[in-house]
């Protein structure tokens, strides 16, 4: 893990906010979106065509720091919300969520090794 956490420090996906150690636990949907949406941002500066937006019913569960990244990786298809019109962005990522977005990645050529500052 730590050499991918380095890596994600040297190209600005992490912030240095937290220690390596600190990210040993099950990672929320909001964050992990947060995370795979400033690697894109990094990667593709927009040349990903968007879509519309998703409006969840819980969108005011979600934390403000983290919209931006959600609005835009809903739009783009990367992640999803549930059928009943909830991101439910408190609840741990699944294994489902995780691969459509490494889905997302690989379909975009998408990479953290040739990512540089």
């Amino acid at each position: 893990f730590k050499t991918f956490y380095e890596r994600c420090l040297t190209i600005g996906v992490l912030d240095g906010s937290k220690k390596e150690n600190e990210y040993a636990y099950s990672i929320t949907r909001e964050e992990a979106t947060y995370y795979f949406w400033k690697l894109l941002k990094l990667q593709t500066a927009g040349d990903i065509q968007d879509g519309q937006p998703k409006i969840f019913k819980d969108t005011n569960d979600i934390d403000e720091k983290y919209r931006q990244a959600i609005s835009d990786m809903t739009a783009r298809g990367f992640i999803d919300g549930n059928p009943d019109g909830n991101f439910y962005p408190k609840k741990t990522l699944t294994r489902y969520e995780a691969a459509k977005i490494f889905y997302g990645l690989i379909k975009f050529k998408i990479s953290v090794t040739q990512t540089e500052n």
